[in-house]
């Protein structure tokens, strides 16, 4: 696994709840592509990775043992747009601009829900091929994925990974999730563009249904 980026947190939480922690697996500090090279020449029995791996099941060099699509929502990885306070403070109007911006992408790629392949093709310019994202998001909805609300499971994923990220060593002090929240812009935006019921927010157990 890749030591000290997020999916070190998601994987102490799958490995947790299996009844198990890193101190039960011999564990090499590894980015994507280095792990990908050792899976296909053997030096490594399993990595944890992203849906780039998926070409390496196609080529049949390796096999999908575990999915965290498949299981608990809390599993999962979020990105999140921070911006400084100076900066905020200091340009609200641009600020809200890039709040929008991101804000229109959400809608564009909500809006191929049911036809997605537009946002795979998009995708494969990260040089992830359209199979891997056509075989590893066909499921989900794009409209639940791409959401820019800050809901309760937002903010409670986000709590419990500052919990866990301590307690796993990740990080050393405490993180007051709710100090670095400003959902100004967010709200004038969703607002301005008649958003506000388009998304559906999703409870603090990642239920959306």
């Amino acid at each position: 696994m890749f030591k000290g980026t997020n999916i070190q947190l998601a994987i102490n939480k799958i490995l947790q709840k299996n009844g198990l922690s890193e101190r039960d697996v011999r564990f090499i500090n590894m980015d994507t592509a280095t792990a990908k090279a050792a899976l296909v020449t053997k030096d490594i029995d399993a990595a944890f990775g992203g849906s780039d791996f998926l070409a390496l099941r196609d080529q049949g060099v390796a096999k999908i043992v575990y999915n965290s699509r498949d299981d608990d929502p809390r599993f999962l990885r979020h990105c999140t747009f921070v911006g400084s306070q100076d900066f905020i403070d200091k340009y609200p109007d641009i600020t809200k601009r890039v709040v929008k911006t991101l804000v229109l992408a959400a809608k564009w790629i909500s809006d191929q829900d049911a036809a997605p392949t537009p946002v795979y093709q998009l995708y494969t310019k990260s040089g992830v091929a359209f199979s891997a994202y056509k075989a590893d998001l066909s499921s989900q909805s794009l409209k639940v994925t791409a959401s820019p609300l800050l809901d309760a499971y937002v903010t409670s994923t986000y709590k419990t990974n500052i919990q866990e990220a301590k307690r796993f060593g990740l990080i050393k002090n405490d993180v007051d999730f709710d100090h670095w929240v400003d959902s100004r812009f967010l709200d004038q935006v969703l607002k301005e563009l008649n958003l506000q019921s388009y998304w559906k927010a999703i409870d603090a157990s990642g239920n959306w249904k």
